[in-house]
Formats: structure tokens, C-alpha cells, sequence
């Protein structure tokens, strides 16, 4: 059985059960946004909210948005009403335009003003950045990542939105990111259990990380050896898992 089928069957066993919603901003990025577009009409969604760019109504496979069958927004009163009862929000696919306007405030369109607002309302909000990320091999591929001075606004950009919260993966970590987040909401408790990081190591450094999703992004940073010490019910993605066991990384979690 593929790792699309078991998602999607586990899934279907948690739908009926939500009572949350999952509000998802497209915006008009090409990279990866058939694939994600695919990934969450696979999702079978029943209780969401959709926003969409003017650039993303032009840009995106319209069969495919109509496929994800959520309710599309057309005003600001409507997506304050959903923020107040959206379980989290999703950005799949996240262009540079909007990166930069969100992260320096600027707020002049319904996607840019939703995900401000999310933020203020401190959200969890789960962003894919392959659209815009310089370090993308599509994006490196089409010439677009040659000047270091952009690239490094575009990091700069990303890491303000980060220290607000905002929570960044990349593509191949999106389904795993979204099947255990929806578990952690939806289900009973699912809060995972770590193995006891055993005797203080002398040499070894304790590094504290407060988000509420581990990726490879965030582990990528720790040093081979060291410990991690998380909060209770922090989900840690398969690649951040397989990061950590293969640089001998423990965790500790702190209730």
C-alpha cells in the first residue's frame, strides 16, 4: 500500500470526527503547485476555507481547485470569521511577492491581509516555500537564484516571518507535516513519546527549540551529537527524525 493510500485512509478515519477548520491561502507559485494542489484534493477535506490570489486564480489548474471542494472567501469579514475557528492554516504554495509584502506588513490584497491577520491572531500557520526559497532546484534551475544580495533578502524575509511564528517546510516534508498536524488537532491525545535522553554528556550542548513542528529545516542547524529539548506534543516530521537518529541528535521533551 503507497504512502498516498495510507494517509488518505487515515484520514478519511479523522474527517468525520473534526470540528475545526483548515483555512488555505493559494497564491499564484508554480513550483510544486500541481503536486500540492493534487496532494490536498487527495486530502478530502469536508470542513475548509479557501483564499485565492488574483494571480492564483490565473496561475493554478482551476479543475484542481474546484477538486479541493472548500469554500471559497471573497471578503475580509469572511476570513476573520474562519481565522476565529481555523484549527490552522495552510499556505502551499507561497510566491516571493507575497513572502515579501507579509513580512515587511504590507497588507493590500485578501491573501496578504488573511495571513497578517492569522499572524496577529498568533495561528498555527504551516508555509511550503519551495516557490520562492533560492536554495529550490527549479528556482535554481530557471536562473532565478544567481544573485546572492536577493537571496539573502528572501532569507532575511523568511526568518522575520519565523521569529512571528509562521512555520516553513519544504515539499517533500508537506504531507507529513499536514497528516500529523490534523492528527494532533482532531484526534485524541497524540502526543508523542520521546526516549529518555539518558546521562548529561559533558561536551554535549543542549539546544531549546520552542515551535510546535520539528523539520529538517530546523534540525539541519543542531550539531551532531548534541541534545534538543522540545515541548510536550511538538510534532516531528519522518525527515527530521531520520536526521536526528542518524547524527546521534536525542530529544528531550519538557513537559
Amino acid at each position: 500500500m503507497s504512502i498516498e493510500t495510507l494517509i488518505k485512509n487515515l484520514l478519511l478515519e479523522i474527517l468525520p470526527r473534526m470540528k475545526k477548520k483548515v483555512l488555505i491561502f493559494l497564491t499564484g507559485g508554480t513550483v510544486h503547485a500541481e503536486t500540492l494542489l493534487k496532494v490536498l484534493a487527495d486530502f478530502e477535506f469536508t470542513n475548509y476555507d479557501l483564499v485565492i490570489s488574483e494571480s492564483g486564480s490565473k496561475v493554478l489548474d482551476q479543475e484542481l481547485v474546484q477538486k479541493l471542494q472548500g469554500r471559497v472567501l471573497q471578503s475580509i469579514e469572511e476570513v476573520d470569521a474562519s481565522l476565529q475557528g481555523a484549527g490552522f492554516v495552510l499556505v502551499p504554495v507561497m510566491t516571493r511577492n507575497t513572502l515579501c509584502k507579509v513580512a515587511v506588513g504590507i497588507a493590500d490584497n485578501l491573501v496578504t491581509t488573511g495571513i497578517a491577520r492569522a499572524i496577529m491572531m498568533n495561528k498555527e500557520i504551516i508555509v511550503v516555500r519551495d516557490s520562492y526559497a533560492p536554495d529550490n532546484p527549479v528556482n535554481i534551475s530557471n536562473g532565478l537564484s544567481q544573485n546572492p544580495v536577493y537571496n539573502s533578502m528572501l532569507n532575511n524575509y523568511e526568518q522575520s516571518l519565523e521569529a512571528a511564528g509562521v512555520k516553513f517546510v519544504d515539499f517533500p516534508e508537506f504531507k507529513g507535516v499536514v497528516q500529523e498536524k490534523i492528527g494532533s488537532l482532531f484526534l485524541p491525545d497524540q502526543s508523542q513519546t520521546e526516549q529518555p535522553s539518558g546521562e548529561a554528556h559533558p561536551s554535549r550542548r543542549e539546544v531549546m527549540l520552542t515551535g510546535s513542528i520539528l523539520t529538517l529545516n530546523d534540525v539541519k542547524k543542531i550539531q551532531p551529537g548534541n541534545l534538543v529539548q522540545i515541548k510536550e506534543g511538538t510534532i516531528i516530521t519522518p525527515l527530521a527524525r531520520d536526521y536526528l537518529d542518524m547524527n546521534n541528535i536525542s530529544v528531550k521533551v519538557n513537559k
